[in-house]
């Protein structure tokens, strides 16, 4: 027990240490020195001016990779919208979004507009889509910003949604605890050959007497 706790701790102080590469956290809207996760409200007003952005350049739709010139899809949107509101985080795709260490889900009681809103892929092959969650209209149906094959716009979101938000330091802490409470313990080592029994003889030849 001692030996996991000892591990623990030190794996998490390596991700304290990493934290500027790996945890990402957002610009705090006022002056205090707080480092906020997600900042929502800034996700979501830099989300709405792209939209009115893209439409004003014709942005187009293109699903496949690379990207040419004006053009762009729902995860860059997405990246678009949390590196102008100063989330450091990676591009993601659909399909990587719930297992990637950028960002850590959220419960749907819990989302906010500005939190990313994922329909996952029905298979875990094709792609899903993404957007900028902007809330949920009159009959609690949720509406996001997103990049899709009409364009840039404000549209309903469909399917069972799924909600993430840029990890926090802390996310991380907590995944690192989870997987290594999960870990079986390291076999233990072998124990010595005893003393009592001797050197082995085989192949000595036995003096006579």
């Amino acid at each position: 027990m001692l030996r996991k706790t000892v591990r623990t701790s030190v794996m998490i102080a390596l991700v304290s240490t990493l934290l500027p590469a790996t945890a990402r956290t957002a610009r705090a809207a006022d002056d205090d020195d707080d480092e906020i996760s997600g900042a929502p409200g800034d996700v979501l007003g830099e989300a709405e001016a792209m939209t009115d952005e893209y439409q004003a350049k014709g942005t187009r739709y293109h699903a496949a990779r690379p990207l040419g010139d004006n053009e762009a899809d729902c995860n860059s949107f997405v990246h678009d919208a949390e590196q102008r509101a100063g989330n450091d985080v990676g591009g993601v795709s659909t399909r990587d979004l719930p297992t990637s260490p950028e960002y850590t889900g959220v419960d749907p009681e819990d989302a906010e507009p500005g939190d990313v809103i994922l329909t996952p892929s029905p298979d875990g092959k094709k792609s899903g889509h993404m957007g900028i969650y902007s809330g949920d209209d009159e009959d609690g149906d949720p509406w996001g910003y997103q990049m899709g094959e009409h364009g840039a716009a404000e549209v309903p979101w469909s399917g069972d949604p799924q909600y993430f938000r840029p990890s926090t330091k802390e996310d991380l802490e907590g995944r690192i605890r989870d997987q290594l409470e999960e870990m079986p313990p390291p076999p233990r080592p072998a124990p010595p050959p005893s003393a009592a029994s001797g050197p082995s003889c085989r192949g000595c030849a036995v003096p006579a007497l």
